[in-house]
């Protein structure tokens, strides 16, 4: 005679829970930003505990913090994409060179023939 088998429970999935602290774009210190969803006022709030950067932004209902922090990147791109589009519309060429853009390529170093010969 065979034995019963016996029934095995099932196994619960664990949920994976995303990260609510990350790396902060003006500091660069890590996990120094904090994320922090208000789901009745549906606004998702993001503050530096180092440099007091704060950023708010309107979220629904499926939003989570990593949400938040990814619209705070693009917002940031955004913002530089226009001010350097901006700045190269009117010429500003001195804040141009300021931030490593450059109008022109550097001259070549010379070296002198003769005397890479003489060595020989």
């Amino acid at each position: 005679m065979g034995k019963r088998k016996s029934k095995r429970k099932p196994v619960k999935k664990l949920k994976a829970e995303l990260d609510k602290q990350f790396n902060c774009l003006f500091c660069n210190h890590e996990k120094s930003i904090e994320c922090k969803i208000d789901h009745q006022n549906k606004v998702g709030h993001l503050s530096c505990k180092v440099c007091d950067v704060s950023w708010q932004c309107p979220i629904t209902y499926l939003d989570e913090a990593v949400d938040v922090y990814s619209a705070w990147i693009d917002a940031c791109e955004n913002v530089n994409k226009d001010r350097g589009s901006s700045r190269r519309a009117r010429g500003d060429e001195e804040e141009e060179q300021e931030e490593g853009y450059e109008s022109r390529p550097r001259p070549a170093a010379t070296y002198d023939d003769e005397e890479d010969d003489d060595d020989y």
